[in-house]
């Protein structure tokens, strides 16, 4: 994959058109077009604009993602699914867990997420790899999926089938 396949992917990703996108940084349409084309390339002026709206550029310029911002991605989920998970009935050995998990990931500490997910480590690795190796769209579509079930107990039409 080219710069310019990245740079479209992380437009799309953001969910803007070529015209909307290329306004962040003060280009035209067709600029953001030749860019994406392989026909020129963006300048340094233009990369930074764009990651203000949230671009990776690293991923950008590199095909590699961004390691922090993949970090903190997946530290708000595990923060957001704890919090949805903790209104269910858990044991309270399990409730204890997701808390301290949840307050760890809250507050970006690394160390102790670590240490409290390491008995998970060899499923959690694998799960990592499943999800690395998931197109964004997939991964969009489980996140849909998790949300429409949270969204579903929240409303009450859940039956204890949906409790853990």
């Amino acid at each position: 994959m080219q710069l310019g396949d990245r740079l479209r992917e992380e437009r799309k990703r953001l969910g803007f058109n070529q015209a909307d996108f290329g306004a962040l940084a003060e280009v035209s349409r067709k600029t953001q077009f030749n860019y994406e084309s392989g026909l020129s390339s963006p300048d340094a002026r233009y990369l930074a604009c764009i990651e203000k709206a949230g671009a990776d550029v690293v991923y950008i310029q590199t095909g590699v993602r961004s390691a922090e911002r993949e970090f903190q991605r997946r530290l708000d989920v595990v923060a957001h699914v704890s919090r949805q998970a903790a209104a269910l009935y858990l044991p309270p050995d399990q409730a204890d867990l997701l808390q301290r998990i949840t307050m760890a990931a809250e507050t970006g500490d690394a160390a102790t997420l670590g240490k409290l997910l390491a008995p998970l480590s060899e499923r959690a690795t694998a799960l990592q790899q499943a999800w690395a190796r998931m197109s964004e769209e997939d991964r969009r579509v489980l996140e849909r999926i998790a949300e429409a079930l949270v969204d579903a107990s929240d409303k009450g039409s859940s039956s204890d089938k949906w409790r853990w």
